[in-house]
């Protein structure tokens, strides 16, 4: 029962997750407390930690908007991928204006580049705000776009592109609001008086016996257990996740130039 009180896999704890699993710590030492005094004054230094903690969890907040960012990141390249393959599907077209539309559709937008999805952050948003600029201005482009009926998937791409600024500059802003904290030492110091607790409760039940420290120590594996298994969890699903993208990864395929035509 022991051997589970370990904190060295605290480091691959998130900055949201970390603070809160040393409260619970806290608090099961509050509510458990042994009749030891060197596991209580171990226990009142672990305590100590949670108010420089909580700058840890505030910056944290910050990186909230991340997964939201990369999912409309992710939607952007999906739609211009969908843009594309429309296009290149409806070159081939056997309806003379169809095919002349699309062949229009597809040397604008291999001016825009044909690995568009492959952009960062900023550089994709710059990209797209040039290719709804051109759909509005560009007569061409707005009629070949209207003829093969690609407006709604513009203004879809257009959307994507002003939530994306709108969540982008959010998150700049919480940034700002963020005092700059040394996250990484204030929990290094946590952590190291964790150990000290673990290792004075390892070293109470060898000379007093397991009874008197049994109920912390099954209320903290408990909560150890839950965080280890978050830690392993995450680390599979990356595993499986990059696997999944080597075995299914099949690279657009760029357009074809099939006119010298010059969109005006």
């Amino acid at each position: 029962m022991i051997n589970n009180l370990t904190s060295g896999w605290f480091s691959l704890l998130r900055n949201d997750e970390h603070p809160v699993l040393i409260e619970q710590i806290s608090l099961v030492m509050d509510k458990y407390v042994p009749d030891d005094e060197n596991v209580k004054e171990a226990a009142a230094r672990v305590k100590s930690h949670l108010e420089p903690l909580k700058l840890v969890k505030v910056r944290s907040l910050k990186q909230e908007l991340t997964p939201e960012l990369r999912k409309l990141h992710a939607q952007r390249g999906q739609t211009l991928v969908s843009l594309r393959g429309q296009v290149r599907s409806l070159a081939r077209s056997t309806i003379t204006e169809e095919q002349q539309a699309a062949i229009t559709l597809s040397v604008w937008l291999s001016k825009h580049g044909n690995t568009l999805y492959r952009l960062g952050y900023a550089a994709l948003t710059e990209r797209i705000n040039e290719i709804v600029s051109d759909a509005k201005t560009k007569e061409k482009v707005s009629h070949a776009l209207v003829a093969l009926s690609l407006t709604a998937l513009m203004e879809k791409l257009e959307s994507l592109n002003e939530t994306f600024k709108e969540v982008f500059n959010r998150g700049k802003d919480n940034a700002s609001k963020v005092q700059p904290v040394d996250s990484k030492s204030i929990r290094r110091a946590a952590d190291k008086d964790v150990r000290l607790l673990f290792n004075v409760i390892q070293t109470g039940v060898g000379i007093n016996g397991e009874e008197n420290y049994k109920p912390a120590i099954l209320a903290l594996k408990k909560f150890l257990d839950y965080y280890r298994f978050l830690v392993l969890s995450r680390k599979t699903r990356k595993v499986t996740e990059k696997k999944t993208e080597e075995e299914t990864s099949n690279p657009e395929l760029p357009l074809q130039d099939d006119s010298n035509e010059e969109v005006a």
